[in-house]
């Protein structure tokens, strides 16, 4: 998202049915998204935060979110930087839980 000018970032939010993201600071252009979006949010598994569920809820979009483990962590790696390991099934399966709740 940040090679992306702000125009195109609210557009992309914008016409969202469905966002898989990380937990990060993009995320705050879900404000300019439908009340019909839904977001799957990876979150690493030592962090959970409700921000971005709070956004969701403010704005009526369906939030799920999958918990994954960091890559092990090296000394000079902080966290923020780490990789995260993310089970597919566990996106699918969120993805899944979201359809059947708009029906």
């Amino acid at each position: 998202m940040s090679e992306l000018s702000l125009a195109d970032q609210v557009s992309m939010f914008a016409n969202a049915d469905t966002i898989v993201a990380p937990l990060g600071a993009a995320l705050v252009n879900l404000m300019f998204s439908p009340e019909t979006a839904r977001l799957v949010e990876i979150l690493p598994e030592h962090y959970r935060h409700a921000c971005f569920f709070r956004l969701c809820q403010a704005r009526g979009i369906s939030y799920s979110q999958v918990l994954s483990r960091l890559e092990s962590e090296k000394a000079e790696t902080s966290r923020h930087q780490s990789r995260l390991h993310v089970g597919i099934d566990k996106v699918i399966a969120a993805l899944d839980r979201a359809e059947r709740n708009r029906k």
